[in-house]
C-alpha cells in the first residue's frame, strides 16, 4: 500500500495547545524510523447532524465527532462521540 510516511513523534511544545488528540500508534518501522497510520474521514449526514468518522487504513475508527445545527436559532453544537484509547490527549 502506498502513501506518505506518518511520523509518530508528538508535536512541538509550542504547537501543542492547538491540538486535543494525536495518534502516536506505530504501524511499522522502516530503516529504524517509527511510522504511524495513514487514514481518511468518512462524513455522514443525518438530518440536522454531520458525523465525522476518522478511520485508519485498517478501517479502525480512531475518532468520531459530530456537529448538530439547531434550526430555530442556527446554533451549532459540537460533540466528541468516541476516541480510540491509544490516542494521546493534550
Amino acid at each position: 500500500m502506498g502513501g506518505l510516511p506518518v511520523e509518530v513523534r508528538p508535536p512541538d511544545a509550542g504547537e501543542l495547545y492547538k491540538i486535543d488528540y494525536y495518534d502516536t500508534r506505530v504501524r511499522k518501522e522502516l530503516k529504524g524510523r517509527a511510522l504511524g497510520y495513514n487514514g481518511f474521514v468518512r462524513l455522514l449526514l443525518r438530518s440536522e447532524k454531520l458525523v465525522a468518522e476518522y478511520r485508519d487504513l485498517e478501517d479502525t475508527c480512531v475518532m468520531e465527532e459530530s456537529w448538530t445545527v439547531n434550526k430555530a436559532n442556527g446554533q451549532l453544537d459540537w460533540e466528541v462521540i468516541s476516541v480510540l484509547p491509544e490516542l494521546a490527549v493534550r
